[in-house]
């Protein structure tokens, strides 16, 4: 998914979507514990080198409205 960075203003991100509203994740995302399912309107989504790069992990859920597109592969 094409997700807006909300941390700098024009910037999109490349991101995996690993959680949607209701679901409950197995590791811990910035402002909500292991266990609780995310919101209504919130997903989780990750990166692949979590190592390098920024992910939900670390700045939490994204709202729908910041998920701007996917990434098709030909």
């Amino acid at each position: 998914k094409l997700v807006d960075n909300a941390a700098k203003q024009g910037e999109t991100l490349v991101k995996g979507l690993g959680g949607l509203p209701g679901d409950t994740l197995a590791v811990a995302l910035k402002g909500l514990p292991v266990g609780q399912p995310l919101p209504p309107g919130q997903y989780a989504v990750f990166s692949e080198r979590p190592q390098s790069t920024h992910d939900s992990r670390t700045f939490g859920p994204v709202a729908r409205w910041r998920i701007v597109g996917k990434v098709v592969k030909p």
